[in-house]
């Protein structure tokens, strides 16, 4: 049979130790084991299928049995094989794990051949080798359970007791693999059902298998040799425990029967086994580590086995935590009893097991002054922080309130070098890449837990117990020689692996050491600086690092690890919780010092639910931090509320199955007593009545336990008061409580065991000091002792700490909340435990504490001077600044970096330090990594830059030569560092980068970039504007950074850098000093031409804010020079970048139009020279993009400058050019709905067309005549040339824009108020007269023109000029609307006739002077009318007199014109043009015209009244209006008459009507004129007669004949006033008659016409007289009679009698009244525009008093 290995090694070893040097019965049997075992090999068969077989259990006896022997020899050689071939035999699997007796005897005699000292170091060493071998095999064959330990133990001896180095650092290394070997086999991912598979029968049955009862089965394994059981391990001998733990979990099992468990194998799982070993090698590690050291001088000897002990065991439990965290949350239902709820992993965790041996490992050690101890214990809770700080929630907080903020604030008694110490050990712990995290959740779980109290806010307490030592003012070294001088224990990280802690390795301290070691004082500058690295890059940076990570990531909120239950991670809902919490600490301090309002604020602010009594006593029973006697004050009120809130505290109190002393007690302790009886007695009544109620066969009444309480508190009194001299006695007090039970006593020995109680216990507050009753000698002796408490430092936080843990251990956990109403517990000892995952909760935790670290790293900045310590403060400032700027903390960020700001002091070399320049450097760093947050703060960065390149530039300066040779020495060796300092590249890069990175700046961070460099150039100006060339560094720098985000930024953005670049470039270019203008010109040139290749779409304005400081600086500096430049600069542009400009033409033709104003010629002719180049070479552009508008008011502009006429009169022509090629233009646009076909676009045309129109109208009104005229004259040309192409709709826009406000000095004389008087009146001479005649022109040429929709506005403009007070206006109108009528007669219409027509009519009423009729008696006359029908006037005051004398001849001219009108040579054509209402316009409005003058000139006693009151020099009169008026009316109807055209023939009959009578009677009246004394009359009514004879002369036939008879005695009568002009006509008139007719007699008619006449007269004064009216009815009849009579007639009979019929009188009346009402309307209306001459009809024939003859014939139809 082929050998196997094992076989082949157990041989081989066997045949070495067959013969044994040493004789003897051992030897003897040893040489026979061998055979056998040899011979048993042979035949050897390994069954590993059947772990139980009886053969293979034989075969291993065989075996086993020669190496007992050889170990049991004292033969070295021997042992060693022997125990080799054991080591290989275990690592092979050779030996069957699951034989508990045969591997227990093996593991027995491996461990007997360690002797202790004496060992040989060789068998030493494979004693090691062999029980490691036997434990780190692979685990199928491992050993388990209490071999485990027994292995373990062995081995851990050997460490203490051998005295080689090597056997020692051997034993420390195995123990280290065989703790990693056991928890490495803890899977870190598991199956909590499959876990929970294999015990499920026993947690739901109840039934276990784990029997406290059970006892070893091989008393041979588990009892060495002294008969001890491996309890030995647990608890070694020797070394005790510094206190009970206190009392065990009641749901984890005994250790006991876990260890009984695991010998169990063959029925444990895989799962069992993995967590009992584990399990009891790290309990056994704990408790190793937990034990004391006996003797001062013990607890400080290194080399001592139970330091040694101490420091591996800490060690092992520190690496365990630190390699195998997740071993603590693996599930292990076996080491928890059967009455556990197991509902997730959590509940069974490996955690809650060995919760208190890691928390009391760690307080026991963490007392030590030795370093070994103290840094290993830190680290040890430096892992409990960043592995399993979601495990240890309370406990964690127990350490941070009771040791480690206690021990930073120094408020203990802790030494200097355990502050040192711990300051090094959690920066190490916080450095961790999990460190940011790990603050955040400090915050998260006991800042923000609501249910915690003020003293459970760690982070904030945390941070400022850092602050306050960083700011303390303590001295920098106490006590001699600072312990930093040397070195202690492990100051730096600990590596993977444990160092040696062999006897040689250690050194023990000497007496000084030792004695520092308990200082309490040391160097507080090295603490400071500690601290300050804490802070700053163990708080700061880790925060910050945590953010940085936190963004980049999802922030979806995830579980921790599957033991902690985890909420969503809102950061809104902790931010509520914190101040849930906050109001609560305001509440509780409140409460101390005002109860009831306290009360109010909890209330209102929802921490107490309602007013309800019950809530808010169960607020003051459990919140904890409330004044005790401040709640029995309260409490012990008298009122209603008060009393019954004091009953429902009371009732919240369970005193069943309680002593009565016990229940008393606890009910005091919740309050102390107020000193009024009345309140005692109130709280007596109920304690008595609630008592009863828990216990109701104490006593026999409620009043009976109410007596007794009183007397327990008087004994209380009594006994414990320093101030009772005489105390009561047990019989007194049983005396005095005789009867009180209803009569009846209470059993003696009842109260006696009451007395002895209350005299050996003091009934007293839980946190009422002990001092408090002591007299002044004890107090002085308790004094004394706490001086003595140096030496123990933190043991009172330690056991502080424990005493907590315990209490927590007892709850369970329980996490009071003092709002509920019910005591709610949450898990199994833990409480829910929140995961960060949202960094927006760094913001709170930064509020909180921004102002401690401002004041910590801006002091340490100020103090010191080392570069270390410099750098790690100002590293402060970065992680500060940068978190503002994160969270947009704008208060905070200016906080730092004004504190930043202030050491930057870089006025001169040889004040600069270095840390002034590091400072600088770190604020170049903070702007380059959070520029886009800094805001307003960039410009204390950019004072920085400019501070630094000053000191660069300025070089080096000579030391004061005041100063004495060695300091010029020093100073010149401190300006040259310094100087080199900053001329270093990590300086001058650090600038360069800053500048160069600006285009990754967001848009706002770019803009206060930018705006704090242009106030730092604009100060660097002015500070150096003295000089010829001014600092202009920053100016420079501006440019730069255009350049470098002019490609790289959207243009929304660039647009806003440029409002902010742009003003400072108009202000540094206004700037007096032409260098600093020079350059900054060039610059922007410069920029400009790189601006301009980027294409600008069209409608965008970025190229036109772009330039607009060219034009700025053109406009605001006065300097020729710079002018020209800027003109230089603009002319550059169009050379190069013609065709890239869009938007940029409307600043550039801004800046040329602002040339054409300037006085100095040079710069107008080189303004006028690029604009005439624009002209020229790029009109098309110009025209292309839109903004040929802004060129034509650029040549406007240079029209306007009144120095330089010839530049004048070359800018008009220009205009004229440019329109002209413009339109030729062919500019194609795409059609609508298309982007291929294209089309000229005319809305273009008309545009450049109304806007060349508009500059030449401006040029018009303001320049000079000779411009003007040029202008007016190519305004016109222009609009007569082209007029016919233009649209209707843009004649209208020409009208209202330009032509009409050529007029507007008529409409409106203030309109020109800047132009004199004298301009005024040239203007009014000279060109607008031009503008009517151009006007009436471009009417005659313009066929569009000439309708009534633009003839109107221009009428209504000469009808303003008629009405104008200066005479030349009025002439002109007057002339001009004549000529305009005369030219266009052709094109006259109907409709236009109505426009002219109305507008003369309407001129007329409004220039009629009514004002001339007034009551001269009354000034406020009332119903008095004038003789004409009227109303009468006020009496006009001396000061109207004027505007009257106006009226009149204003009335005159436009008479004259329209007299004009119709004896024009072409008034044929006139007449012709007219319809028929025209016609009785006209003749309406002279008829009126003439009836007002003649009634004015017949009024004597008006005329009178106003020579008397100065109206005229002489007499008034209106001759000349009534001889005008009546002249032109005669010749309109005696046309009319005349014609004898188809058209005029029906209004014959009318018109004889009309003219007849009035002619007749005019005649008449003037051959009755007296010539020697009416010479005046008879010359101004020669016209009239004239136009009276010329007209009859061209009767026609029929009508001459008819009327000749009438007017043939008064013609020849008109022959003796030998007027010439008469002779003519007269004669006609008179070979006519004597042809035609032979007159026989006078006719009648005048008389039938005088009484028509005195008809039309009494009707036009009666105004509604009755008795006038029946005098006019009379005059009627008796007028138609005779009628009748003289005429004989039967057609004019009939007329007559109708005439008489009382229907027609009535007729008559209406009319008169209708004539009175229209007569009495407003003058100046308009009249409607209807036939004045209209007929009634519908059986009425007579006409309207218009109609009327005025001389009493009615027109007949």
């Amino acid at each position: 049979m082929k050998e196997t290995s094992p076989q082949l090694f157990i041989r081989i070893a066997l045949e070495e130790i067959a013969n044994p040097r040493d004789g003897g019965s051992v030897a003897d049997d040893l040489r026979g084991s061998c055979q056998a075992a040899i011979s048993a090999l042979e035949s050897y068969t390994p069954d590993n299928s059947n772990p139980n077989g009886s053969r293979q259990i034989v075969s291993q006896d065989i075996i086993f049995r020669p190496f007992l022997l050889a170990c049991s020899l004292k033969n070295t050689g021997a042992t060693l094989i022997a125990l080799d071939c054991l080591a290989k035999l275990f690592s092979y699997g050779f030996w069957n794990t699951h034989d508990d007796p045969l591997i227990g005897l093996i593991i027995e005699t491996i461990a007997a051949c360690f002797v202790g000292e004496a060992s040989d170091d060789r068998v030493t060493t494979q004693v090691i080798k062999a029980l490691s071998s036997a434990v780190c095999c692979d685990h199928p064959n491992a050993v388990h359970g209490g071999l485990l330990l027994k292995a373990v133990r062995i081995i851990y001896n050997i460490f203490l007791l051998a005295k080689s180095p090597n056997s020692q650092m051997l034993a420390q290394a195995t123990l280290m693999q065989i703790a990693n070997s056991v928890f490495n086999r803890v899977p870190s991912v598991f199956d909590f059902d499959a876990i929970m598979a294999t015990h499920s029968d026993k947690l739901e049955t109840g039934q276990s298998s784990m029997n406290p009862n059970s006892k070893l089965r091989n008393s041979r394994i588990l009892a060495d040799k002294n008969g001890k059981s491996d309890e030995a391990f647990d608890e070694p001998t020797g070394l005790n425990v510094i206190e009970a733990l206190g009392e065990r979990d009641p749901l984890t099992r005994h250790s006991q029967d876990i260890l009984t468990d695991a010998q169990q194998l063959q029925k444990d799982t895989v799962y069992d086994q993995i967590a009992k070993d584990a399990y009891l090698l790290f309990r056994a590690f704990c408790k190793l580590c937990m034990k004391s050291i006996s003797g001062p001088e013990s607890a400080t000897d290194l080399k001592s086995q139970a330091m040694r002990s101490k420091i591996l065991s800490l060690s092992l439990v520190y690496m365990t935590l630190k390699n195998h965290s997740h071993m603590f949350s693996y599930p292990s239902p076996s080491l928890f009893t059967n009455s556990i709820k197991v509902s997730k992993p959590a509940d069974i965790a490996f955690m809650i097991a060995v919760k208190q041996y890691i928390c009391l490992a760690f307080t026991r050690n963490v007392v030590s002054i030795v370093p070994q101890v103290f840094d290993v214990a830190m680290d040890f809770f430096g892992r409990m922080l960043l592995n399993l700080r979601g495990l240890l929630k309370k406990e964690i907080s127990a350490i941070f309130i009771e040791i480690v903020i206690p021990m930073i604030e120094s408020s203990t008694p802790v030494t200097y070098y355990q502050r040192l110490a711990m300051m090094r050990s959690l920066q190490r712990t916080l450095d961790h890449p999990e460190g940011g995290k790990l603050l955040v959740e400090l915050y998260l779980n006991y800042d923000c837990d609501a249910n915690s109290g003020p003293e459970e806010n760690i982070w904030e307490r945390f941070i400022n117990a850092l602050a306050q030592v960083m700011t303390g003012s303590h001295a920098e070294s106490v006590d001699g020689v600072a312990p930093s001088t040397f070195s202690f224990g492990m100051n730096n990280k600990i590596a993977d692996n444990i160092p040696s802690i062999t006897t040689a390795s250690l050194t023990n301290y000497t007496k000084e050491q030792v004695r520092q070691l308990y200082l309490p004082n040391g160097d507080n500058a090295e603490l400071k600086k500690r601290v300050l690295e804490l802070v700053v890059r163990g708080v700061l940076a880790p925060l910050n690092n945590w953010c940085k990570d936190r963004i980049k990531q999802s922030e979806t909120p995830k579980i921790q690890n599957s033991m902690i239950d985890v909420d969503m991670d809102d950061p809104e809902t902790f931010q509520s919780s914190k101040d849930k919490k906050a109001r609560l600490a305001e509440g509780i301090k409140l409460f101390n010092m005002k109860p009831k309002k306290a009360i109010r604020f909890l209330i209102e602010g929802k921490v107490i639910p309602s007013k309800a009594p019950r809530h808010i006593a169960h607020f003051l029973l459990n919140c904890p931090g409330l004044d005790k006697t401040l709640i029995g004050d309260y409490l012990g009120e008298g009122d209603d509320a008060s009393i019954a809130i004091m009953h429902a505290f009371v009732d919240y109190m369970d005193f069943a199955n309680k002593t009565f002393v016990d229940a008393l007690r606890s009910f005091l302790f919740t309050f102390r007593l107020p000193g009024e009886a009345q309140k005692i007695d109130r709280f007596m009544l109920k304690f008595a009545e609630r008592y009863i109620q828990g216990n109701p066969d104490a006593f026999r009444s409620a009043d009976t336990a109410y007596v007794l309480a009183y007397s327990v508190i008087m004994l209380n009194t009594d006994q414990h008061n320093p101030q009772v001299k005489k105390r009561m006695s047990c019989e007194d007090f049983i005396k005095n409580n005789k009867g009180i039970d209803e009569g009846s006593n209470i059993d003696p020995d009842f109260l006696e065991a009451i007395f002895k109680e209350i005299k050996e216990n003091e009934i007293k507050l839980k946190d009422e000091s002990p001092l408090a009753n002591l007299g002044p000698t004890e107090l002085a002796n308790e004094k004394k002792k706490k001086k003595n408490a140096a030496r123990s430092a933190t043991v009172h936080s330690a056991t502080n700490a424990d005493s907590l843990l315990q209490a927590m251990r007892k709850n369970n956990g329980a996490v009071r909340d003092p709002t509920a109403l019910d005591t709610k517990f949450e898990g199994s000892g833990n409480a829910v435990f929140y995961e960060a995952t949202h960094y927006q909760h760094v913001k709170p935790m930064f509020q909180l504490i921004w102002m401690s670290c401002l004041m910590s790293v801006s002091s340490f900045l100020q103090k010191y001077e080392e570069l270390d310590t410099i750098i790690t403060a100002l590293e402060g400032f970065k992680y500060s600044i940068h978190l503002s700027c994160l969270f947009e903390l704008d208060l905070e960020k200016k906080g730092f970096i004004t504190n930043l700001s202030k050491f930057i002091e870089l006025n001169s070399l040889l004040e600069v330090k270095e840390k002034n320049i590091e400072a600088a450097k770190m604020l170049l760093e903070i702007a380059f990594i959070d520029g886009n947050h800094l805001n307003e703060n960039w410009s204390t960065v950019v004072k920085c830059i400019s501070q630094l390149e000053k000191l660069h530039a300025g070089g080096l300066i000579e030391p004061d030569p005041t100063r004495a040779t060695e300091q010029r020495k020093r100073d010149a060796k401190h300006i040259e560092e310094m100087y080199g300092n900053l001329s270093s590249q990590a300086v001058t890069l650090s600038v360069d980068r800053l500048f160069t990175s600006t285009s990754k700046l967001t848009g706002t961070a770019i803009c206060h970039f930018v705006r704090a460099l242009c106030e730092m150039s604009w100060d660097e100006i002015l500070s150096s504007s003295d000089k010829e060339h001014p600092r202009m560094y920053c100016l420079q720098r501006l440019i730069e950074i255009s350049h470098y985000n002019l490609n790289s930024r959207i243009r929304i953005e660039w647009t806003q850098i440029w409002a902010v670049l742009g003003p400072h470039i108009n202000q540094v270019g206004c700037h007096s000093n032409p260098n600093v203008v020079f350059f900054c010109l060039d610059k922007l040139r410069q920029l400009a031409s790189k601006y301009l290749e980027i294409e600008e779409l069209s409608n965008f304005k970025f190229q036109k804010d772009f330039l607009r400081p060219f034009q700025f600086i053109f406009e605001n500096n006065p300097d020729t020079q710079i002018k020209d430049m800027t003109l230089t600069c603009i002319n550059h542009l169009l050379v190069y970048k013609p065709s890239r400009l869009r938007s940029g033409w409307t600043t550039i033709f801004a800046t040329l139009a602002s040339s054409a104003s300037e006085k100095t010629e040079s710069i107008v002719k080189l303004g006028f020279k690029i604009t005439n180049t624009i002209q020229i070479d790029y009109l098309e552009l110009v025209v292309q993009y839109g903004f040929y508008p802004d060129f034509v008011a650029t040549l406007s502009k240079f029209c306007q400058n009144f120095k330089f006429p010839k530049i004048n009169g070359q800018a008009v022509t220009s205009l004229r050019e440019a329109v002209q090629k413009s339109t030729q233009l062919k500019i194609k646009v795409p059609r609508k709905g298309t982007l291929k076909e294209e089309s000229v676009d005319e809305d273009i045309i008309e545009k450049q067309w109304l806007t060349t129109f508009k500059n030449m109208k401006h040029v018009i009104i303001s320049c000079d005549l000779e411009v003007r005229t040029k202008a007016l004259s190519h305004l016109f040309e222009l609009m007569t040339l082209h007029g016919s192409t233009f649209k209707v709709e843009f004649w209208e826009i020409i009208m209202s824009e330009i032509l009409m406000p050529l007029f507007d000095i008529l409409k409106d004389p203030n309109a020109r108020s800047k132009q004199s008087e004298e301009d005024k009146a040239v203007w009014i001479s000279t060109t607008l007269v031009n503008v009517f005649k151009l006007c009436i022109e471009l009417y005659s040429s313009v066929p569009t023109l000439f309708t009534p929709q633009f003839l109107e506005p221009f009428l209504d403009i000469l009808m303003v000029c008629i009405l104008q007070e200066n005479d030349t206006l009025a002439r002109l109108g007057s002339s001009s609307l004549q000529d305009l009528i005369e030219k266009n007669l052709e094109k006259m219409t109907h409709q236009i006739w109505d426009v002219i027509a109305g507008g003369i009519v309407n001129l007329l009423s409004v220039t009629t002077p009514n004002e001339l009729f007034f009551d001269a008696i009354d000034d406020e006359p009332e119903n008095k009318t004038t003789p004409f029908g009227t109303p009468l006037a006020k009496k006009p005051k001396r000061k109207e007199f004027p505007k009257i004398i106006v009226k009149c001849v204003l009335h005159l001219i436009v008479i004259q014109t329209i007299h004009k009108i119709l004896t024009s040579n072409r008034c044929n054509e006139v007449y012709d043009s007219f319809h028929h209402r025209h016609i009785y316009m006209f003749g309406d409005a002279l008829y009126k015209s003439y009836i007002f003058a003649r009634a004015f000139n017949e009024d004597l006693e008006v005329r009178k009244s106003l020579h008397q009151m100065g109206f005229m020099k002489q007499l008034p009169n209106l001759l000349k209006q009534e001889t005008s008026s009546v002249s032109a009316y005669l010749t309109l109807l005696s046309k009319i008459y005349c014609d004898n055209t188809l058209k005029n023939r029906s209004m014959a009959k009318e018109m004889e009507n009309r003219l007849i009578p009035l002619s007749y009677n005019l005649v008449a009246n003037f051959c009755s004129f007296d010539k020697t004394q009416q010479s005046h009359s008879i010359n101004s009514w020669l016209p009239v007669m004239e136009s009276i004879v010329r007209g009859f002369a061209e009767y026609q036939d029929d009508q001459f004949e008819s009327n000749i008879a009438y007017f043939y005695s008064y013609f020849a009568k008109l022959l003796q006033f030998n007027h010439i002009p008469f002779l003519e006509p007269l004669s006609v008139i008179f070979d006519r008659a004597g042809s035609i007719y032979m007159i026989t007699k006078p006719a009648p008619f005048p008389e039938t016409i005088n009484l028509f006449l005195s008809l039309e007269n009494l009707y036009a004064t009666s105004a509604g007289d009755d008795s006038i009216d029946q005098i006019a009815d009379e005059l009627v009849k008796s007028t138609m009679e005779l009628v009748v009579t003289e005429l004989n007639d039967e057609p004019a009979a009939q007329l007559a009698e109708d005439l008489v019929s009382s229907t027609m009188i009535d007729t008559v009346r209406q009319i008169r009244r209708e004539s009175l009402l229209a007569n009495s309307a407003d003058p100046f209306q308009k009249p409607i525009d209807v036939d004045p001459f209209a007929k009634r009809v519908n059986g009425d024939p007579f006409p309207k008093v218009n109609d009327l003859d005025p001389f009493g014939s009615p027109l007949k139809s």
